[in-house]
């Protein structure tokens, strides 16, 4: 089952603009207007998963449906779909709201693949492990042998503060 269905495009784009571009594409390209859709579905979605699956469960938000799905994703996923339309319509005349809304998106996906910010998806069991592995670790330890080994040569026994 598709990730966005039909209504969802309607959060972004009303649905009879929506209809005039993908019957814009179709008569350009020759394919039909679903088909293109899909094509910029299937491409958003990949290059959502190139940013996010090695840090999140990618796999487990696209096969969730309806009010279950996340909302920075569902509108990642939108802006980058229509991107790829209007891509398909004019590749050197994109709306500068549809460019701008695609950049924005990257940036997002970028910051959520580098966890400065929390998209609220569950992490990958790798990256909690990572993730727990610097926050315990003790690289930050770092031994300074003495240079001049007084403390080797030294013949002088502490005292145990037990009697």
């Amino acid at each position: 089952m598709a990730y966005l269905s039909k209504d969802d495009y309607s959060l972004r784009i009303q649905r009879k603009h929506l209809n005039d571009i993908l019957s814009q594409a179709a008569t350009q390209t020759g394919f039909k207007g679903d088909d293109i859709l899909e094509d910029a579905e299937l491409t958003a979605e990949a290059e959502i998963r190139a940013f996010l699956t090695d840090v999140y469960e990618i796999e487990a938000e696209f096969n969730k449906t309806g009010n279950s799905r996340n909302r920075l994703i569902m509108k990642c996923y939108l802006d980058m779909v229509l991107y790829e339309i209007h891509f398909v319509l004019a590749p050197t005349d994109i709306p500068v709201g549809r460019k701008n809304q695609y950049e924005k998106c990257r940036s997002m996906l970028d910051m959520m693949r580098q966890e400065e910010i929390n998209p609220g998806l569950p992490l990958v069991a790798a990256a909690e492990l990572a993730r727990n592995t610097e926050l315990f670790s003790n690289d930050k330890f770092i031994f300074h042998p003495h240079d001049d080994m007084s403390i080797a040569k030294s013949t002088t026994v502490p005292k145990s503060p037990i009697p």
